[in-house]
């Protein structure tokens, strides 16, 4: 039974009473016409407690009196609890009221977070002057222990416990002068009702607030979106330690995704940058020396040529598709979590696509309350791609169970269909307690259109990633008819990838499992084996060896006492495994884990071409498409063909990745076929671009806010033919650049009129300002200087092989691209 508690009116007449007398409502949203605040003057500021890190769920208190509430049930995410509002207290008359913006932060940003991926908290060269200082609020501590990450930033999904979602800077050597925090929040409805939901404050020194402001619901101008609210401030002297901190007051989902401070004499709220500039995501995982090719041969399933022995763990649901909710591994990244699975020689994991047990991410996009099942969340299946990618990394196979049958019901703990996308209560077409009965049924035309929609969008949008199998429904109880169609439509969409099926052993199996489009079988707790995982029933297996596919046996079901199950787990493994059944445990559990370890046989990687050795910026051995998207390539233009990539007219293949310019890197590609239309002119064909890349977004009043650098083939007329030429900007001048070209009276004699058909490498490698480039192993150009001064710093970087960044008509290079890679140099 879920435990409800009430506010005490006397902590929320206290609450009251501080949020009205203590504090100024002077808050700035970002607008074109800023209007003045009124914050705490420095050095009047009101006394705070010392604000060092706490424990979880016991927040610092902000000033004064002012008590926590006790923890209440917290509401479905994204939507307001109208009951808990009416105890609110309302707003004082004296507090002022924040002017509304007409012009709200037009920009939401929804950045691929890759898991476990890190993002720079200081202004790299590219911001503008002003800023001072940039915090991602995802990598500073909090306090509220329903604070969860998501697309938005740090998040929190309305409650009416409170707790500081951000605090803990503690940053130094800021001017003693006029500054401004700017807060970047969004919330779901600003409509609701006027209730306060959150305070901003800066503290000096761990002891006294120097600015603070309260904001209500209807301070947001919108909802869904990131707006930005000012918060002036002005430090005793440089050596004022300060922080900047948001707590969460209840009531709405709420998510703040950066902190930044700025200079208000150089640089005006209005004229910062959108989020996604100040605080750019991390790049996507890049595929590895994994190769798969999974295949069902008879009884047993192959990776290529490799015979598998499928040992695996579960991991059936993952917050926003990034982290582990569950203890012990609670908040571990998707990444620390693959290693983990390999560190037990663990080869397959499972994972639920419609995850209504933690409630964060789905395929669908959510309008206000409501989903809508007819436009899908760019942001979910960039996450689950990189979830995918991530794991093939470890040699990890993931089965994806593209529906539960499970969340089709309601269950004691309301985890599940009351939450389901498909339930009418939340935007979707099936009504009542039991979504299964119409959820199953093929007449019902407008369930099946949005279940194909959702099939052929999930299948075609993993297609290039070859390390998953696709399972129908979790624990099936339904008919033949639609199990089969589902499977069906996923064979419809890509015939390559492998379906299993699971349901239980007296459904009708035979109709199901012997399906021509499933090809393994999948058995859970109950058939096969009892709850406690301590006896197997045999005849369950024979039955299932009798279909002739591989079959996966699951613990899913099994009672969760993995200590007193320890030695049956192992003593089943040993039982099931031998017999070439692939076996995943509902959970790791790391002592029997380490015992069963030695039955487990990891996939093996593919061996190292040599030329990708990993921890590439970015590295393609051999072309085709799916290497190209599976590292963030974007295909402008040109043809594949046994391997290699022809740019074409106005083509290429472009890719952005962070660079910091501040270490030395290299450029490296190899090509075959000598670069066509060698006596060609200026335009016509003759100059060509190897590889352009640049800065993609720059401030040409700023000139280091730019970085470019690219490799020509220049036209039969220049300096004698076949030359080549690099140019190295390390700042935004027209008059100023490095320029390398293989002439004998500048970089050193180099001309490729007399190259055939055969290969050529090579490489730029770039230390600063100062940069060689190599051909082959025969020519290494003098060194060559770019006027500066660098600022070194990340830059987001915008790379095209085998053009120029405008696409250039004639600009592309006619030849044949084996290899490429750009790497920091140790």
């Amino acid at each position: 039974m879920e435990r409800k508690t009430s506010k005490p009116q006397k902590e929320q007449k206290a609450v009251k009473a501080v949020q009205a007398s203590k504090t100024g409502r002077g808050v700035e949203v970002a607008s074109s016409t800023p209007r003045p605040l009124r914050p705490v003057a420095s050095g009047q500021g009101s006394e705070a407690k010392p604000s060092r890190p706490v424990k979880p769920g016991i927040a610092p208190k902000l000033s004064g009196p002012m008590k926590l509430v006790s923890t209440a049930r917290p509401s479905s995410p994204g939507r307001s609890t109208p009951a808990a509002t009416s105890s609110r207290p309302t707003k004082s008359a004296s507090a002022a009221k924040p002017s509304k913006s007409s012009k709200p932060n037009p920009k939401r940003p929804s950045p691929r977070r890759k898991s476990g991926g890190k993002r720079s908290t200081t202004p790299s060269a590219t911001l503008p002057a002003g800023v001072l200082k940039v915090y991602d609020a995802l990598k500073y501590p909090f306090t509220h222990p329903g604070a969860f990450s998501d697309a938005n930033g740090r998040a929190i999904r309305a409650t009416t416990q409170t707790g500081f979602l951000v605090f803990g800077q503690y940053e130094k050597n800021f001017p003693a002068q006029d500054l401004v925090a700017v807060f970047s929040i969004l919330v779901d409805n600003n409509t609701f009702d006027d209730a306060y939901v959150c305070t901003l404050d800066v503290v000096q020194d761990k002891s006294r607030v120097i600015a603070k402001s309260l904001l209500t619901r209807k301070d947001f101008p919108e909802a869904g979106k990131h707006v930005r609210f000012s918060l002036p401030f002005k430090p005793a002297s440089t050596d004022s330690e300060l922080e900047f901190r948001l707590l969460y007051m209840g009531y709405t989902y709420m998510a703040i995704k950066l902190i930044c401070i700025l200079d208000p004499a150089v640089l005006k709220v209005e004229d910062l940058p959108p989020d996604d500039v100040l605080l750019p995501p991390p790049p996507p995982p890049q595929v590895g020396h994994y190769l798969y090719d999974l295949k069902a041969v008879g009884t047993s399933l192959y990776n290529g040529s490799q015979k598998l022995t499928v040992l695996g763990y579960g991991s059936y649901m993952m917050k926003n598709m990034q982290t582990y909710p569950w203890p012990p591994y609670e908040g571990m990244t998707a990444e620390d979590h693959a290693k983990l699975l390999a560190k037990y020689n663990a080869n397959l994991t499972r994972t639920f696509c419609i995850d209504t047990w933690t409630d964060s991410l789905y395929p669908w996009k959510r309008v206000g309350n409501k989903f809508d099942l007819n436009q899908f969340d760019p942001t979910y299946m960039a996450n689950l791609r990189d979830l995918v990618i991530i794991r093939g990394n470890f040699g990890i196979i993931v089965q994806l169970d593209l529906f539960d049958n499970v969340a089709l019901r309601t269950t004691a703990s309301g985890m599940t269909w009351p939450r389901h996308p498909f339930n009418a209560a939340n935007g979707g077409p099936i009504s009542g307690s039991d979504g299964r009965s119409e959820f199953y049924n093929l007449n019902n035309s407008t369930v099946k259109a949005l279940q194909e929609k959702y099939l052929r969008y999930m299948v075609s949008h993993l297609k290039d990633l070859k390390n998953i199998i696709f399972e129908v429904c979790n624990e099936y109880t339904g008919g033949t008819a639609w199990h089969n169609w589902v499977a069906d439509v996923i064979k419809s969409e890509n015939p390559n990838v492998l379906v299993s099926a699971s349901c239980d052993i007296n459904i009708p199996s035979d109709q199901i499992f012997k399906h021509r489009n499933i090809d393994i079988t999948t058995s859970h707790t109950g058939d096969w084996v009892t709850r406690d995982v301590k006896t197997v029933n045999q005849s369950v297996l024979n039955k299932l060896k009798s279909y002739g596919k591989p079959t996966l046996l699951s613990t899913d079901g099994s009672d969760e006492n993995y200590a007193a199950m320890k030695n049956d787990m192992y003593h089943t493994a040993n039982l099931v495994i031998p017999q070439g059944f692939g076996l995943e445990f509902k959970d790791l559990y790391e002592p029997a884990a380490d015992m069963i370890k030695p039955l487990g046989v990891p996939i093996q990687p593919a061996p190292s071409s040599g030329f990708c050795q990993g921890g590439e910026l970015v590295c393609i051995d051999g072309f085709d498409p799916q290497k190209v998207q599976g590292v963030g390539g974007k295909v402008l233009g040109g043809q594949f063909t046994n391997g290699t990539f022809t740019p074409g007219d106005r083509g290429g293949i472009e890719f952005t990745f962070p660079l910091d310019t501040g270490k030395a890197y290299a450029v490296e590609f190899e090509i075959q076929n000598n670069i066509a239309n060698l006596n060609g002119g200026k335009v016509d064909g003759g100059r060509v671009s190897l590889f352009d890349m640049s800065t993609p977004s720059y401030d040409s009043s700023k000139p280091d806010t730019y970085y470019g650098l690219g490799l020509q083939r220049m036209e039969g007329a220049y300096k004698g033919g076949g030359t080549f030429r690099s140019i190295l900007a390390v700042r935004y001048d027209t008059e100023k650049y490095g320029i390398l070209i293989t002439s004998g009276d500048l970089a050193g004699a180099y001309d490729h009129k007399s190259w055939g058909p055969e290969p050529h490498r090579f490489r730029i490698e770039v230390r600063g300002d100062k940069y060689k480039l190599f051909i082959d192993a025969n020519y290494t150009s003098r060194e060559t200087i770019a006027p500066g001064p660098l600022i070194p710093g990340s830059k987001t970087i915008k790379f095209v092989l085998g053009n120029d960044i405008d696409q250039t008509p004639n600009r592309h290079a006619i030849t044949q691209f084996t290899k490429f890679k750009v790497y920091y140099i140790k």
